[in-house]
């Protein structure tokens, strides 16, 4: 519970900082951080509010973190689908695929809005792995971020918090 009260007092100050700015930049990097932020409380969260103290359901979770994002926003026609079943989630692996489902969500936010936005994401268990799918329907991703030489903290948090995992990030422009 402290923990997440201690999230909580840095996004606030965050905020205020957010107040002395008016250069975009600024705000948009202080706004991703602040997503970020929420979404390492919100596991702290749902933790102190379940039975079980190792572990939280990835369907709340993912579908608070994607609609605490998306309403922060002025999307009026978004096309939004989440398909995850309920399942609990230990803490070493949810922290970083909910940290990873919030630069995906953001990235979308930032690169993919259009007349008609549409968001798909899924969680899918297989026997020996766990797969997030995170579509949309925007322009895709530059040649350059497809082929490795990027410059965005965004997809490399992503790749990091991935290989944290033994996981494996593979991106697609096939719509």
């Amino acid at each position: 519970h402290r923990v997440k009260n201690n999230l909580q007092i840095v996004a606030s100050l965050l905020n205020l900082q957010k107040s002395k700015s008016e250069d975009p930049n600024v705000l948009d990097m202080i706004s991703i951080s602040q997503n970020r932020i929420y979404s390492i409380a919100l596991v702290h969260e749902l933790l102190y509010n379940s039975e079980d103290f190792e572990s939280v359901d990835i369907k709340d979770y993912s579908e608070r973190i994607i609609n605490s994002i998306i309403c922060r926003t002025a999307l009026n026609k978004l096309k939004l689908v989440i398909e995850v079943k309920k399942e609990l989630i230990e803490l070493d692996t949810l922290i970083p695929c909910g940290l990873i489902l919030c630069e995906a969500v953001t990235n979308f936010l930032k690169h993919a809005i259009h007349k008609d936005p549409a968001l798909e994401v899924k969680f899918i268990r297989n026997i020996n792995e766990r797969v997030l799918i995170v579509k949309d329907n925007g322009p895709g991703f530059p040649e350059d971020v497809l082929s490795g030489n990027y410059d965005s903290l965004g997809i490399e948090l992503i790749q990091s918090l991935s290989s944290q995992l033994d996981g494996v990030v593979r991106l697609y422009n096939n719509n």
